[in-house]
């Protein structure tokens, strides 16, 4: 992702309020077997932990409309 840290450091669930931080790679395969044969991409997400939610990244750009999010348990 090539959003500079100083923006991720900003963005903020538009749900919850709290942080989001950007998905690891495990979380990202969680998230790619969950949406195999599907449209939508999940080659990058931002996660928020409080919220239990994760927002797709396409082209760059975080999706950050509840529509597009999905429920995310990011605990293992």
């Amino acid at each position: 992702m090539n959003l500079p840290e100083s923006v991720l450091a900003v963005l903020i669930c538009p749900e919850t309020r709290f942080p989001l931080r950007k998905a690891t790679v495990e979380e990202l395969h969680s998230l790619q077997k969950r949406h195999a044969g599907s449209s939508d991409a999940w080659d990058e997400a931002l996660v928020c932990d409080q919220g239990g939610r994760a927002y797709p990244v396409r082209d760059g750009f975080p999706i950050l409309l509840k529509e597009a999010s999905v429920g995310f348990d990011s605990q293992p």
